[in-house]
């Protein structure tokens, strides 16, 4: 291929992110590489990934209802013999029971259970009106009862059997119910974390005061402060370096929502994400990581007061449901009483009315017989709360005058309204915590009783199992996690190891299943690799090899006055602190510093949070039996492995007894207790197997040797400084050049998420079309990859006016005249807070932080400056809270760029500082950097550094590792997307995301250029942290750098490129097209109508209903003749089929041609694919005389195809940075930070308004926008007058809708409704039938992944002739 670039160096700079890839390709001195005479850049569009979680979550419920259902099968083919010498139709009477009648055997059968001839279902449902009823008199009663009566029982108790999560024998059922039993659970955790002293005031709490509280029915309020008496007496205390606040304690198991980050001080959970007691916990568990153990003791207190309110004394649980039925039975029949009495006009609407959101008693009893033919269903089960208020607010109960004779009930049945009780349902979401214990001993009762007059229960089988005990075992019987899929032939997600063939049936399981074997396969799959050396084994979380590295890599991070502390400080620290405690705080390290002359009471202590999170905690527990050698440490790490793995805890102590025969029976009930979770990311051999060398020193060691004799953390050891990160290229380059692995297999060994997949495929291709069309790979290539959320900030942040005033509320100080002030803003308060300077003016008390002066507010501009405390030349940071203080313009004049705060400022303002700090004005960082009495160290100096060009995430790390072993001679260079920012923002014009996404492409080009001048100024070949240096980005662009006669960044020369470059818009924008994957149809199954997929094979879905929006793979271009008519079109190729279609040419055109008589009246024949088995994909471009487009989805059964733009709206740069500053006012407006729109401080105004809607108006008429499917060019003309008359805020909305019509990729409508459009105006969709469009010439275009290379197909249209 010949090359309009002659082969020269170039540099590719790469921006990733969740859902897009942009690249671009320049040379040395930032020209665009070109193609065709066209720069190499590329936006690259994708779905985002999505995590498994969700079809995971189908597929459990899915295997939960099968294995259900397998359980009841067994227990019917167990009583089938018997039951069959009675009734020889009893079964196929309960398979066919959901049948229509036509569609049964015996078409005349309407009973499901019984058929006798003097007994039939409604004989049985008079007698026995709940299975509970049925259950107690199988239980209580000597019988004989009818063997289908206990098969019925037997059958609901095995499908129905409770959570297996405690471990308590059915033989002490009754410990389920003992309070005492489940608080000394808690109790016993906080006392294994090693953290009773601390909390100790739960301990000694009355535990029957507890007892009597968590059975009351109240409401939070009461029961926190209830709580509260009990424990803590007058005062909740409070002490951050708990790792539990105690308040958040005490509100969570009262009922409260609480935030995680609140409950677990010191964590770093996101703000916004709280739960409580009564959400999801299976879905909000599994988010805490570690820290779902203490929050699952806690649940299991408020567990046990809901199953105590289940039972209410009762020994039996089914007795229990009887009493719950009975009262419900009273309640209904007084409330119908009630009502005909005092609203006899709203007895219908009460009891039998029907609607969506009604939430009447039909709503609540969810008796939908008794639904009125023309009346809508409700949407879903009205909750007790629900239906209770309807009744409260229908009736208006708290307003009515009852006669005396009735006073009693309407007492009874408000009380018990408010306390949850009245008209209670036997099935209800508090079921969840009713143990299978519970249920098992009914059944062992029912079969006690039953194998007196069923003398087949007493027998055994051809094989030798007791009928009675293969029907408990059916009950009992969990297939183990660490066995898995019980087929083999279960591909890559089966590792069962058997002992023999045959079927597994529960009676037979340990017969056939080699438990040890699989447990060892299990260990084996479940093990990650170490996030450094692929192929190792990381270590569990708590080995006591991990736990030293954690301890040692937070602890080498001490600082005393910005100085690290002497490396036997911090192992005394290690020894005698971390060793002897299972809970170090940094109070306790903090005094154990200045009680050993390690530093002075008014020392800055820094380096580490507010809670120390490591801990030997495994060492600690496992001391004594260390110290005594019944164990080495080679067994505690065996021993911690096992933990890590099994849930199994009987399993755990038969594996401890055999592999510690050493060990006596109370060593083994203590060991098994301990309880650790989760692994780490990184393997014994990187911490211990390999030996670097410090490079300086020529000392050699292991990273746990460098951790332990130094104060370098892990990070460092990974720097220049040592030569462990050699090592570690080496040898991964090693492991992926000696295995043929694809990239999926590679990004499978990486541990990778399938979130993070789907960026590093896409990156892969776009980078290699891009090499392929050039010739030959890059110098360099610039890598920046996003955290994984979009940029722009959609969650809710507290209006600054409101921080401001909640913190004055605890403040000590005397702030009233500092309230008035912002009240007297009125709603403007929180625009003008958005000014940092009079943020900081009253986070400061209205005083200057370097001389405690008051600030004159009228003249805050002219004489006051915000000065970073850490200058700016050496650490890039911008926080309010961590680095800004507002200051006279000459105090920050004379500092300079000098650290740290001068002495004279210091001495004079400590109190101050220290009065902002107490009241929580002043952070704990901001307050620990204004007081530091030294300057920063060498180390620090090159920390900082690092932190700009280093880059720690493993999904960077993945990225670099593959494309080193694609392009080993190219140099990865890591960017931060603070850098590229930073440079936008100082030199060039805001990014608008609203507008269109060229930006991807354009950030990477950024990317290059920053990072290769960041790269080169300051690589360790050239820089020196004795050089005088400053990271400013304004400081670094502005001067001339030359390395060795090179010009790596000339100002005068680059800049004014780098400008000129970045306004061009000739970007390419391409999107991944694929064929669908995943879910075949909606999981949940609709109500009867005409188009769905059967619920089984066999059921008409007319009659029985079935899944709805069956998923389409792809798409295929099918010619055929409909009425004698030529016609071409678009036929949605449904996932169930898709495979068998593309292999099998007679069935495609079958297939087509009914899909095609579906949504078409007129006969369809002689069906043809002119394309061949060409397939148009998902996200596939088609040209519409020109305008080109996306193919998104199918829509009307396939008769119509929505699209979205391809074309990316272009403006002049004016119009977009206005369109950026309604896109900020729009941002600060969806946080809810109370912002009223100031034209003046947000630049937006009317006459702007109207150029800008002008603007667009004409992008609609007279540019490629006006073929765009669903343009709205009428509407926008005939809408001007009423755009005019709307307020500023109502144009806003409306500009922004507009331009979001023209955005490119748009899947849905934009709301026009104010100018006289529709709610969704613009939904761009194409018949599928082209004789029906409009435009001329369609065409499908294949784009290279980035848009190098193009292909197009024939006219479409031409197949109509």
């Amino acid at each position: 291929m010949k090359l309009e670039n002659e082969k020269k160096n170039y540099y590719l700079g790469l921006d990733i992110g969740t859902n897009s890839v942009g690249a671009a390709a320049a040379d040395e001195n930032y020209d665009p590489m070109k193609h065709k005479g066209e720069p190499i850049w590329v936006s690259h569009l994708f779905d985002e990934g999505k995590q498994c979680s969700e079809r995971r979550g189908f597929r459990t419920a899915r295997r939960r209802l099968d294995r259900r259902q397998q359980r009841v099968q067994l227990i019917d083919e167990i009583f089938a013999p018997e039951v069959a010498k009675v009734d020889e139709g009893f079964y196929i009477r309960k398979q066919e029971s959901a049948l229509w009648r036509e569609d049964k055997t015996n078409p005349s059968q309407v009973n499901m259970y019984f058929n006798d001839k003097g007994y039939t279902d409604t004989d049985y449902h008079r007698e026995y009106p709940t299975i509970h009823h049925l259950i107690m008199k199988l239980m209580e009663e000597e019988g004989p009862f009818d063997i289908r009566l206990v098969n019925i029982a037997v059958d609901w108790l095995v499908a129905h059997r409770g959570h297996f999560l405690s471990e308590i024998r059915v033989e002490n059922v009754d410990k389920i119910t003992d309070f005492s039993t489940v608080y000394e659970g808690f109790i016993e955790y906080l006392d294994t974390e090693g953290l009773l002293e601390d909390y100790y005031a739960w301990e000694d709490a009355d535990r029957e005061a507890l007892e009597k509280l968590f059975k009351q029915k109240s409401g939070i309020t009461a029961k926190k402060k209830g709580l509260k008496e009990i424990v803590y007496g007058a005062k909740i205390p409070k002490n951050e370096e708990l790792p539990y606040k105690p308040d958040s304690m005490v509100n969570f198991l009262a009922g409260g929502k609480i935030k995680a980050k609140d409950l677990f001080q010191g964590s770093e959970y996101e703000d916004d994400f709280s739960f409580s007691i009564s959400d999801d916990m299976e879905e909000i568990l599994p988010k805490l990581g570690d820290d779902a153990d203490f929050v699952s003791r806690m649940i299991a207190i408020y567990d046990w007061s809901v199953l105590s309110d289940i039972l209410k004394g009762e020994k039996y649980l089914s007795q229990a449901k009887i009493n719950i039925y009975n009262q419900h039975a009273k309640d209904l029949k007084q409330l119908k009483t009630f009502v005909r009495k005092y609203a006899p006009g709203e007895y219908y609407h009460v009891f039998k009315d029907s609607g969506k959101e009604l939430k009447n008693y039909t709503a609540y009893s969810y008796n939908l017989h008794s639904v009125n033919v023309g009346k809508k269903f409700p949407k879903e089960k009205a909750k007790l709360n629900e239906f209770t208020k309807f009744v409260k607010d229908t009736l208006k109960l708290k307003d009515l005058v009852v006669e005396e004779d009735d006073q009693e009930f309407y007492e009874d049945m408000m009380e018990r309204i408010e306390l949850g009780e009245f008209m209670p349902k036997q099935v209800y979401s508090d079921n969840r915590v009713i143990p299978h214990q519970l249920y098992e001993i009914e059944l062992m009762k029912i079969l006690e009783k039953a194998q007196k007059y069923l003398p087949f229960l007493n027998e055994k089988d051809e094989d030798g199992y007791v009928i009675k005990d293969k029907i408990l075992s059916v009950f009992t019987f969990k297939i183990p996690y660490y066995v898995g899929p019980l087929r083999k032939d279960n591909g890559e997600h089966a590792w069962i190891e058997r002992k023999k063939d045959g079927k597994i049936y529960p009676w037979n399981f340990d017969e056939l299943v080699d438990r040890d074997e699989s447990e060892k396969q299990f260990i084996n799959r479940m093990t990650n690799s170490c996030t450094y050396l692929p192929g190792e084994k990381v270590l569990p979380k708590w080995s006591l090899v991990y736990s030293k590295f954690m301890v040692l890599n937070e602890i080498n991070n001490l600082k005393v006055n910005g100085q690290a502390v002497s490396v036997e400080a911090k192992q005394r620290i290690y020894k005698e602190l971390f060793e002897k405690s299972a809970r170090v705080t940094v109070k306790r390290i903090r005094s154990f510093l200045e009680a050993n002359n390690y530093m002075k009471k008014e020392d800055t202590l820094s380096g580490i949070d507010i809670s120390v999170k490591a801990s030997l905690k495994a060492q600690y527990e496992f001391r004594r039996l260390l110290s005594s050698g019944a164990l080495k440490e080679e067994d505690v790490e065996r021993i911690i492995e096992m933990s890590t793995y099994t849930e199994d805890r009987s399993r755990y102590r038969k594996w401890l007894r055999k592999e510690f025969s050493g060990l006596s029976e109370e060593d083994i009930k203590y060991v098994s207790k301990l309880k650790y979770k989760d692994f780490g990311r990184l393997s014994k051999r990187l911490l211990c197997g390999l030996t670097g060398t410090d490079e300086k020193s020529g000392e050699m060691g292991s990273i746990l040797y460098f951790l332990w004799n130094t104060n370098d953390n892990f990070m460092q050891l990974l720097s220049d400084h040592y030569d462990f990160k050699k090592q570690i290229d080496h040898e991964v380059a090693e492991y992926y050049g000696s295995k043929q692995m694809s990239l999926a297999e590679q990004l499978d060994d990486m541990g990778i998420s399938n979130a993070v997949k789907r960026p590093i495929t896409r990156t892969l291709d776009v980078v290699d079309d891009i090499v392929t069309t050039i010739g030959y790979p890059p110098a360099r290539i610039f890598v920046e990859m996003a955290r994984g959320a979009d940029e722009s900030q959609t969650g809710r942040t507290k209006p600054r006016k409101q921080q401001l005033l909640d913190l004055y509320k605890t403040c000590q100080e005397d702030t009233r005249l500092l309230e008035e002030e912002l009240e007297k803003m009125g709603d403007m308060a929180n625009n003008h807070l958005q000014s940092e300077a009079l943020f900081l003016y009253y986070l400061q008390l209205g005083r200057c932080a370097y001389s405690g002066e008051s600030i004159d507010l009228a003249r805050l501009k002219e004489n006051y400056n915000i000065d970073h405390i850490y200058p700016q030349s050496y650490v890039k940071d911008d926080s309010i809270w961590n680095n800004k203080v507002l200051v006279k313009s000459e105090l920050n004049g004379s500092k300079d760029n000098v650290y740290p705060v001068k002495k004279e400022i210091r001495d004079s303002q400590k109190d101050f500082w220290e009065r902002l700090h107490k009241a929580g004005l002043m952070g704990d960082e901001k307050y620990k950097r204004l007081t530091r009495q030294t300057g920063f160290t060498e180390a620090e100096k090159e920390g900082f550094i690092a932190r700009q060009l280093v880059e720690t995430r493993q999904s960077m790390k993945t990225v670099t590792q593959i494309l080193n072993s694609r392009y080993p001679e190219t140099e990865i260079v890591y960017v931060k997307a603070r850098l590229a920012s930073e440079f936008r923002h100082k030199f060039l014009t805001p990014k608008s995301r609203l507008i269109n996404d060229l930006h991807h492409a354009k950030d990477a080009y950024l990317n290059l250029v920053v990072g290769n001048v960041y790269h080169e100024r300051f690589t360790k070949k050239w820089f020196r942290i004795t050089d005088e240096y400053s990271v400013k980005v304004k400081t670094i662009f502005t001067q001339k750098l030359v390395h060795e006669d090179k010009v790596i960044w000339d100002p005068d020369i680059h800049l004014p490129k780098v400008k000129s470059v970045y306004k061009k818009n000739n970007v390419k924008m391409t999107r991944y097209a694929y064929c669908q994957r995943g879910g075949l149809f909606d999981q949940m199954p609709v109500k009867a109508k005409k188009d769905l997929v059967p619920l089984k094979k066999g059921m008409d879905p007319e009659k029985y209903g079935g899944y709805n929006k069956s998923g389409a793979a792809f798409f295929a271009v099918a010619a055929y003749n409909r009425g004698g008519k030529k016609e071409v079109s678009f036929v949605p190729i449904e996932l169930m089929v898709s495979d068998r279609f593309l292999k099998d040419q007679e069935f495609a055109k079958s297939y087509a041609t009914q899909q095609l008589q579906n949504i078409n009246t007129k006969t369809i024949s002689d069906v043809e694919f002119p394309l061949g088995t060409r397939v148009v994909k998902f996200k596939s471009v088609l040209s519409l005389d020109g305008y080109e487009v996306w193919v998104n989805a199918k829509a009307n059964k396939g008769a119509v195809v929505f699209v979205s733009s391809a074309e990316s709206l272009i403006v002049a740069k004016d119009i977009e940075s206005y369109i950026k500053k309604l896109e900020n006012y729009q941002s600060k407006r969806q946080r809810k930070l109370q912002i009223s729109l100031d034209e003046e401080h947000d630049g937006i105004g009317r006459k702007q308004n109207e150029e800008l809607y002008s603007c667009l108006e004409e992008k609609l008429h007279n540019s490629k926008f006006n073929k765009m499917p669903g343009c709205q060019y009428d509407v926008v003309v005939n809408g001007r007058e009423k755009f005019i008359a709307l307020s500023l805020d109502e144009q806003v909305t409306i500009l922004l809708e507009l331009v979001a019509l023209l955005k490119a990729g748009r899947a849905g409508g934009c709301n026009l409704q104010v100018i006289g459009g529709k709610s969704k105006s613009g939904a761009m969709t194409l018949g599928a039938a082209l004789s029906s469009s409009s435009y001329e010439d369609i065409r499908i275009v294949d784009y290279s992944p980035a848009g190098l290379h193009r292909k197009v197909s024939v006219n479409l249209k031409d197949f109509l002739k």
